[in-house]
């Protein structure tokens, strides 16, 4: 499979090169991207690309941790202290990458978590044994996690799953993920340290740490930089003892744009390298996500991403996650569902700011003239024959498309072929009544994800008739492509 790319990302100095040209990025991120369907990883990678994105980042490699046998990539230890993997648990990263290398999006992987959500650090000190009898249990910290740093067993362990990862053979592509153009960097953890207090008490074992599994993935893997996945830096991990190539930040806590633009500059002024915001959240309005990014701008920030976006189901609607706090995933363009926790102001300045970042714009004043694109046109939206089921048209559901911020439903009377030309069709939702396919919903485990949240209603159509209808993605900046059509016979209304 051909990829796009023609260079693996390098550093010189605090700039990330691609080739002879500055890499810079304001995007999100993508923390679903490796247990998504096929379809809603493309969905995602088109939507990141869409919003001006050129970069994201996944979540971690997952590990067992006594409830996800089904889906953890390190699934236990032999006798021998020889890792077990699930191969098929990196299916979805094998597609994600064939399908970032396609649409030019490179892709931040970070190897190991602090938390417990998919299995982190405390995995490995368990598979070996170390964990003072105690399984893990999710939702809790526990303090003989810390052996992950300063045990050799669990070191061992990680090492082993590094070295596994970097010789994987990507069963789509069949290119080695160490020779992959589409990873911009490993990151050695997500949030490793955790909270600043614990940053300073373990500082010692973090910093030997990181020195040696850092020079263990290079030995193995000279195409690609490596990220230091610290919470935050530390005077020490910013001096020359720390052999990682960028260096990053999560932000949860405090002024974010003051510690943006403090921490850039502290980063490239004593280490010399390039700084990553790799993720910030909390805020339920674009004001002060503004200030982050324009902070980030004015001090040279290499790059910026929030948390975090969440695709098209391969179904009806969008993924959604609550997170702490009144705010959510985001979702693009924007939806009114999302107004309380201010989502299309927000994702509208994200894109503004890729735009000042891809080079199209110098101010933000400038950059947020800059329309947006209209909805795609690489597919059409996928009209479902089910949500028909005897004859009900209250209760239509579709698959949608990248940029639609609401569809336009037509209808026909009686029976119309794909080939039809247009007369004949009557619009029954269209800017004014603006039907989109964003919203809170409930996921449910054994529950298709087309029966989340209700479809729309044709409250005109009469009972016993027979229509056609059809619909397609709009958006402020155009219209996209008509999706398929479906007939309905002896139509009723069911809620």
């Amino acid at each position: 499979m051909k990829s796009v790319f023609e260079n693996f990302i390098t550093r010189s100095g605090t700039r990330l090169m691609d080739g002879d040209k500055e890499l810079k990025f304001v995007s999100l991120n993508y923390p679903q991207a490796t247990s998504d369907k096929p379809w809603e990883q493309r969905n995602a990678i088109k939507t990141i690309k869409t919003m001006g994105g050129n970069v994201t980042r996944s979540y971690v490699i997952p590990v067992f941790n006594g409830h996800n046998d089904e889906w953890a990539y390190v699934k236990g230890v032999d006798e021998n202290g020889k890792l077990q993997f699930n191969e098929d648990a990196l299916n979805e990263l094998d597609n994600l990458l064939a399908v970032c290398n396609e649409y030019g999006i490179r892709l931040i992987i970070p190897f190991v978590d602090h938390w417990h959500w998919v299995g982190g650090m405390e995995s490995y000190v368990w598979l070996a044994g170390l964990s003072e009898g105690e399984s893990p249990i999710r939702g809790t910290f526990y303090q003989w996690a810390w052996k992950f740093y300063t045990e050799e067993k669990p070191r061992d362990l990680f090492k082993q799953m590094i070295a596994h990862v970097l010789e994987r053979e990507n069963s789509v592509t069949g290119i080695k993920y160490k020779d992959d153009k589409a990873i911009l960097c490993w990151e050695t953890g997500n949030e490793l340290g955790g909270n600043p207090e614990c940053q300073d008490l373990h500082d010692e074992e973090l910093s030997e740490w990181t020195k040696d599994i850092i020079s263990f993935i290079k030995c193995l893997d000279s195409n690609h930089l490596v990220l230091d996945g610290r919470m935050s830096t530390t005077k020490r991990s910013r001096g020359a003892e720390n052999p990682a190539d960028i260096l990053g930040a999560h932000y949860y806590e405090g002024d974010f744009a003051k510690r943006c633009a403090d921490e850039t500059e502290l980063v490239h002024e004593e280490a010399g390298k390039p700084y990553i915001l790799g993720e910030f959240g909390t805020y339920i309005k674009a004001d002060p996500c503004i200030k982050v990014f324009e902070q980030a701008r004015i001090h040279h920030a290499n790059g910026v991403m929030m948390w975090s976006l969440r695709a098209h189901k391969d179904g009806f609607g969008f993924y959604f996650h609550d997170e702490d706090g009144y705010w959510a995933s985001y979702h693009w363009p924007g939806f009114p569902a999302g107004d309380y926790y201010g989502e299309t102001e927000i994702v509208r300045s994200i894109y503004a700011y890729a735009q000042i970042a891809n080079g199209k714009a110098d101010t933000y004043e400038e950059a947020r003239l800059i329309p947006i694109p209209g909805p795609e046109t690489e597919e059409a939206p996928v009209l479902y024959e089910d949500s028909f089921a005897n004859g009900n048209v209250a209760d239509i559901k579709w698959r949608g498309v990248v940029g639609g911020a609401y569809y336009e439903i037509q209808r026909a009377n009686g029976r119309v072929s794909e080939n039809a030309d247009e007369f004949g069709w009557t619009t029954v939702a269209g800017e004014k009544e603006y039907v989109f396919d964003s919203g809170k919903n409930i996921e449910v485990d054994g529950v298709d994800c087309i029966n989340c949240i209700p479809g729309f209603n044709d409250i005109t159509a009469v009972d016993g008739q027979t229509y056609s209808y059809r619909l397609r993605a709009c958006n402020e900046s155009g219209k996209g492509v008509w999706s398929n059509i479906i007939t309905v016979e002896n139509v009723c209304h069911k809620i």
